[in-house]
């Protein structure tokens, strides 16, 4: 039963001990799902994205000056500020574990070690924890202790050359795709270790790397890789393969997109739209002459008319859209763009849940809280210190 919560991760705790984003936004994302999740920092040092505004030249400031990058990440979240080089403050992180079901964590082995943090000191005390860590390059091999961050993992795993225009040897990476990604699959790693414990009763330790997410979001290339050593063609808009999957400039000079697989199947329809013979687009012409016709009759009308026009006839057409564009499609508002459950101080729209469930919703509940707000809140709730213990505890520069 979930009593009045019917979120899926209602009574779920989660203590995380993280940085950056990767791993906060597997706490925010579990936080989404209804889990109470416990954010730990180190006062003397918190998480570096409090302060990020900017990755490379994109500058995510709001109009308050607060950065939407750790609203995105710190949300859902209690916020306790503890000394980690204090013993008192270490002790204090392994008793909130205690008390909960998921450890999250993205430091490394040799830090979590010295801190009696690590997964085999944890896990030996409490069995049934589900000890979460996103790692850079995952859980062996030489680099297992290595730093990873998102553009680092994106060179190093192919992406980046993957990216790079013809003729040119690299791109700039997409920011923060690799994060993102490991955040939803510690999550998704996360919510099959609960389920499993609940079957079982034992916890276990699971790592999602960096590396792991760019391997699986280019899952393709990476297979091709492995049966052949070849890389996968990029796409060419003069021989695209199938011409009627590609994309194509309108008389307004924005563009399209068709995905229209196999061909054949859709020839007649579109030949149809166009207003053109269905022999100008045979697949025993070649590629370019096909393009050439497409071309030519794409360029004839605003690409409003032929989006329409594509309805008409139930052909798969889309407008290539900017995001600021995308974001504004009534399709992606209903679904996909979301607001705070409380509503705060700042007001924000965020990307919503991929998956839109129907008797348990998904979305976010708080904006993150200030560093240190809820510590002795949680520390008295769990714990049972008084506000005095607690007090004390902040005198000694334990707690913040």
């Amino acid at each position: 039963m979930l009593g009045s919560d019917p979120s899926i991760l209602s009574g779920i705790r989660v203590v995380e001990l993280a940085q950056f984003y990767a791993a906060p936004g597997a706490g925010a994302l579990l936080g989404d799902m209804g889990a109470e999740v416990i954010a730990i920092e180190r006062f003397d040092t918190p998480s570096p994205t409090r302060s990020m505004r900017k990755i490379g030249t994109a500058d995510f400031t709001l109009p308050g000056g607060e950065s939407a990058l750790f609203q995105t990440v710190g949300r859902n979240k209690d916020s306790v500020a503890i000394n980690l080089k204090d013993a008192k403050g270490r002790e204090l992180v392994t008793s909130l574990v205690g008390e909960a079901d998921v450890f999250l964590t993205n430091f490394r082995e040799p830090m979590l070690q010295n801190a009696g943090l690590d997964h085999a000191t944890l896990c030996g005390l409490f069995p049934g924890l589900v000890y979460a860590k996103v790692s850079g390059f995952g859980p062996s091999g030489p680099l297992k202790d290595s730093s990873g961050f998102d553009f680092l993992v994106q060179g190093f795993t192919g992406i980046m050359e993957r990216l790079a225009e013809s003729g040119s040897e690299m791109s700039s990476p997409v920011d923060l795709i690799i994060d993102q990604t490991a955040g939803m699959l510690t999550a998704y790693g996360v919510v099959a270790a609960l389920f499993h414990r609940e079957r079982t009763g034992s916890g276990q330790f699971l790592d999602t790397s960096l590396v792991g997410a760019a391997m699986n979001i280019f899952y393709n290339d990476a297979l091709m890789a492995l049966i052949s050593g070849k890389k996968l063609d990029r796409h060419s808009r003069s021989e695209p393969g199938n011409p009627l999957r590609s994309y194509y400039q309108c008389a307004d000079g924005k563009w399209l997109v068709c995905a229209h697989n196999p061909p054949a199947r859709y020839a007649r329809h579109i030949a149809s739209m166009l207003g053109i013979s269905e022999e100008l687009l045979s697949e025993a012409l070649p590629e370019s002459e096909v393009v050439a016709t497409l071309d030519n009759a794409f360029a004839a009308k605003s690409r409003d008319y032929w989006i329409s026009r594509a309805r008409e006839f139930d052909v798969v057409f889309s407008a290539v859209n900017s995001f600021p564009e995308a974001v504004q499609e009534e399709q992606i508002k209903q679904n996909y763009v979301t607001t705070f459950e409380e509503p705060g101080e700042l007001g924000l729209s965020l990307p919503g849940f991929a998956t839109v469930f129907s008797e348990t919703p998904v979305r976010p509940r708080r904006e993150a809280h200030e560093l240190g707000q809820d510590t002795e809140v949680v520390l008295g709730r769990l714990l049972g210190l008084s506000a005095s213990e607690v007090e004390a505890l902040r005198g000694e520069g334990v707690v913040m």
